[in-house]
């Protein structure tokens, strides 16, 4: 209430209905949030003689964040092309309170048993959200990646210990700044800002240590263990 409503706004479901008619859908999935946008295709197809296509809409949720919805560009979303490990991370960061949402949307698991858990959450919403990012790993990849990636998560962030499989990166020198080491291990994934911001927020350690100053120079040594904020380490190597 007391909003204006701009042209565009109006024009987009006028625009993504007269797509079904178009093309003479006959069935459309879409967010519950776009169900006006389609009811409008129905309208025009039965208009136009054509039937009017089935709609299914499918439950909006909140991203990880616990916030705006689930958004690639946001970086708020468990997408399928992510890996293993990145949806089992993921998940791993939702918020206690959309553990059942996600359980009810997401996975496989029975309703039934979705109320078991919802019962006990509240005591111990660790084992819950385990058991969530389990549910969702193994219905994409299988029981045996579930549970690799789980002892994986366990051993690392439980126990802190380093992970045995992470990356190396082979340097030709000993003596680099901090900011040129991890620089090297990102490459043009990540700009040069956002890594000097690493830095600041002290998500930066090497062998334990938390290096807070991208300029700082350090004297490498075969097999120093890097640190990127929660999930990513890197092995250096000489040569």
């Amino acid at each position: 209430m007391g909003h204006d409503i701009y042209t565009h706004e109006m024009l987009y479901p006028v625009l993504q209905g007269y797509d079904s008619l178009v093309l003479q859908s006959d069935l459309t999935i879409v967010g519950s949030d776009q169900l006006f946008n389609e009811m409008l295709g129905r309208f025009y197809q039965e208009r136009h003689g054509q039937s009017p296509q089935v709609i299914i809409t499918t439950k909006i949720t909140p991203g990880i964040d616990g916030k705006a919805k689930q958004s690639k560009s946001l970086g708020n979303d468990i997408g399928l092309g992510h890996s293993p490990r990145e949806k089992f991370g993921r998940t791993m960061k939702l918020p206690d309170e959309l553990i059942t949402t996600y359980l009810e949307v997401y996975t496989d698991v029975s309703l039934a048993q979705i109320a078991d858990i919802k019962a006990w959450l509240p005591t111990d919403p660790m084992r819950a959200k385990l058991f969530l990012a389990c549910e969702i790993v193994k219905r994409y990849h299988g029981t045996e990646i579930a549970d690799q990636e789980q002892a994986w998560f366990l051993a690392t962030f439980s126990e802190r210990s380093v992970p045995q499989d992470i990356p190396e990166i082979l340097l030709s020198t000993s003596e680099l700044s901090a900011f040129e080491v991890v620089k090297n291990f990102f490459g043009p994934r990540k700009s040069n800002s956002a890594i000097r911001r690493l830095f600041e927020q002290g998500a930066i350690t090497l062998n334990g240590r938390k290096i807070d100053r991208s300029e700082e120079r350090v004297e490498l040594s075969q097999g120093d263990e890097w640190r990127v904020g929660k999930r990513a380490w890197f092995r250096v190597c000489l040569h």
